[in-house]
């Protein structure tokens, strides 16, 4: 069993399995109750923001620890390795990036990252579940579990290459709607246009 963590396998599982009904509820909550821009009509709909992106993949993350505790599906070395090249390219860096970005542009001015008619949907807490406690339960698994990481290059260039594709993504949305994703991108555009 290559699966290593400073958790009895009890505590481990039970530490997924709330991960995994914390993610699906925030995916769920964000359906029921979406962050839109009352005139969104834009191309991508949740799929535009990196939030809802790092959501999704935590909850295939997730999914696979747990067929592989629940199952007779063994963490094998490669799934192990796969788990920690998942962990360290993607969900680390996503989450510190949506949590750092989200609560630094916010506390600027929330105008930055959030459409003024999404506005009367935010609540504290729903901010906190979609961009607080991501940062807070990777770091959690960063303690506790033993992932096996991937060499630099490998780490870097799967990294940079999920960066290049949502940025495509930013600025394929804004080719074909002319419409940014995120208001401070809108900010920025106005400044070069006025130099």
């Amino acid at each position: 069993n290559e699966y290593k963590s400073y958790l009895s396998m009890k505590e481990a599982k039970n530490f997924y399995v709330i991960m995994l009904i914390y993610e699906t509820y925030v995916l769920f909550y964000r359906y029921f109750f979406p962050m839109y821009n009352l005139d969104d009509i834009y191309l991508g709909g949740d799929w535009k923001y990196l939030t809802h992106w790092n959501a999704i993949i935590q909850i295939v993350y997730y999914m696979i620890i747990g067929m592989c505790f629940f199952t007779s599906l063994e963490f094998s070395e490669n799934i192990s390795k796969f788990c920690g090249t998942v962990f360290a390219c993607l969900l680390f860096p996503l989450s510190c990036f949506v949590s750092t970005m989200f609560w630094t542009l916010y506390h600027i001015d929330k105008n930055l990252v959030i459409h003024k008619n999404a506005m009367f949907q935010q609540t504290s807490w729903g901010n906190h579940m979609k961009h607080s406690f991501v940062l807070l339960f990777t770091c959690l698994e960063m303690y506790f579990v033993c992932h096996k990481y991937p060499g630099t290059i490998r780490g870097s260039l799967i990294s940079s290459a999920v960066a290049i594709l949502y940025l495509f993504w930013v600025l394929v949305i804004y080719m074909v709607d002319s419409f940014w994703v995120y208001p401070i991108l809108k900010a920025l555009s106005l400044i070069v246009q006025d130099t």
